[in-house]
């Protein structure tokens, strides 16, 4: 495990920096590591994160739930396609709420993910809750920018 120590051993980040970074690995619903997340939450606190900062990093972790958006979303809209169907022929067009809530997410988070506007069209409720989950972590400034 010599590459997780080379991160404190550079210098270019500072240690409270890597704990909050450990602990979005260790909270990723990816992983989900209970014992990580608790040491580097107590490793954080030590170089005076604050309880915000934590907060903010394990929220912005759980964005990772996005793959459904991400990735999942284009592959059926590809396979749809393959097979002759396309969103547009479910009659799922974009509409104004929609749109609006289209321009809330960026204006919010400064990005659109990939398939995000297919996701709306196929499963609008189920994108609009994603969206909204999605828009929890920009609402602190917490964390500084750079991180």
């Amino acid at each position: 495990m010599e590459f997780h120590q080379t991160p404190f051993e550079s210098g270019n980040l500072n240690r409270k920096t890597c704990e909050l970074i450990y602990i979005a690995l260790d909270a990723s619903v990816n992983h989900l590591y209970s014992g990580g997340i608790e040491m580097h939450i107590v490793k954080a606190l030590e170089e005076d994160a604050t309880v915000y900062e934590i907060l903010d990093t394990i929220q912005l972790s759980m964005l990772t739930v996005h793959a459904t958006q991400c990735i999942d979303a284009p592959i059926l809209i590809q396979e749809m396609e393959r097979v002759g169907i396309t969103p547009k022929e479910l009659g799922n067009d974009l509409s104004d709420q929609d749109q609006a809530t289209k321009n809330r997410y960026i204006e919010t988070t400064g990005h659109w993910p990939k398939g995000a506007d297919e996701l709306l069209e196929l499963s609008n409720r189920f994108a609009k809750a994603m969206l909204n989950y999605g828009e929890v972590p920009y609402e602190s400034d917490a964390l500084a920018p750079r991180i």
